[in-house]
């Protein structure tokens, strides 16, 4: 991994001069995107196909692509073919976080820096549910954790509107992708009126984890569709 890290950043800058924009990577990319969310739903065999697909056209690129990404799908090409899903389903965020690395390092900003910081930023809140006993509560959350939910998702609310102005010139009139940015900004607008609600019911932790998931299967469908 550390090596791929250090192939993709040095030759960034070879990259950057044949100026390889997002638009080149993207029809590569549209086929990791379905490889990483087929292996999330425990279709590994159209992951499988829609890896090779990627590998075919990550490899028409050329000399433009960024290196250390090649390697990389090779191996979950092999762990696919031995049915080692663990290994496939790891190289394939590696695959992600490589080029993401390589961006930052040539100190890229765009699209896929915001829709990752919303990622992670989801993932932050979401794990506040997942240890707390109180996620399968019809109860009022306690306030500690209702305080730490909210703060969260203050933060998560700013990721999802930080999307729309750094969305793409070639996705501008894209209206699937309107929508689901909508859908992703309403989610977690409509988490913080629950939670926020202060006649009854006040919020549980049942509805307040529900929400949170509504949250992410709506990011679940923007990356499948437009994430790095």
């Amino acid at each position: 991994m550390r090596l791929a890290f250090c192939l993709a950043i040095g030759l960034w800058a070879s990259v950057a001069t044949a100026q390889t924009t997002e638009d080149a990577l993207e029809p590569a990319w549209t086929h990791w995107r379905a490889a990483s969310w087929y292996l999330r739903t425990d279709n590994a065999d159209v992951a499988a196909l829609e890896l090779e697909s990627f590998r075919e056209k990550w490899q028409a690129l050329g000399a433009a692509a960024p290196a250390g990404i090649a390697g990389l799908a090779e191996t979950a090409s092999v762990a696919f073919s031995t049915n080692d899903t663990v290994t496939a389903n790891r190289t394939l965020g590696a695959i992600g976080d490589t080029l993401a690395e390589a961006r930052r390092q040539a100190g890229q900003t765009g699209f896929p820096e915001a829709i990752r910081r919303y990622r992670d930023d989801l993932e932050g809140l979401a794990s506040l549910m997942r240890m707390s006993d109180q996620r399968g509560s019809d109860r009022p959350l306690d306030p500690a954790l209702k305080a730490d939910v909210r703060r969260a998702a203050t933060v998560v609310g700013e990721a999802a509107k930080a999307l729309v102005p750094t969305v793409p010139a070639r996705w501008k009139d894209d209206s699937q992708l309107r929508t689901l940015l909508a859908q992703n900004v309403d989610g977690i607008a409509g988490l913080i009126q629950a939670i926020d609600r202060t006649q009854p019911p006040l919020a549980s932790g049942l509805e307040i984890a529900g929400l949170i998931s509504v949250a992410r299967a709506n990011y679940n469908l923007l990356f499948l569709n437009y994430g790095y």
